[in-house]
């Protein structure tokens, strides 16, 4: 958490893509509030993300994260409203309605398609 809190969003994102759901929403509620949303909102809209940009995060970031991926095609499938559901059934009560009010207000459309995967 403390590793990883400083750096972009969209890292923040795919890191936690990448993770339980169950490990990814103690992380993701443990971020300060403004990024929760943030973060969250970059889960549920991440399709495919390139494997040379994973390749590089898991080099700068060492031994601080699990490896990423050793698929050999051009591109790996993370995140999704599925993924980003999952985490959320994880928050805290606190943390989940401050992430589903935000984004309800920056993109009521993702939200619901959140709250029909949710629970």
């Amino acid at each position: 958490m403390n590793f990883i809190q400083s750096e972009h969003p969209q890292v923040i994102a795919l890191i936690l893509a990448h993770m339980k759901a169950d490990k990814a929403s103690i992380i993701l509620q443990n971020l300060y509030l403004d990024m929760q949303s943030d973060v969250f909102r970059r889960i549920a809209t991440m399709d495919r993300v390139k494997l040379e940009i994973t390749s590089e995060i898991e080099r700068i970031l060492e031994n601080k994260i699990s490896a990423l991926s050793s698929n050999k095609k051009n591109y790996s499938t993370v995140g999704g409203v599925e993924s980003a559901a999952k985490i959320l059934n994880f928050a805290d009560r606190v943390s989940e309605k401050q992430i589903i009010d935000a984004l309800e207000d920056e993109d009521p459309e993702l939200a619901e398609e959140i709250k029909k995967e949710y629970r």
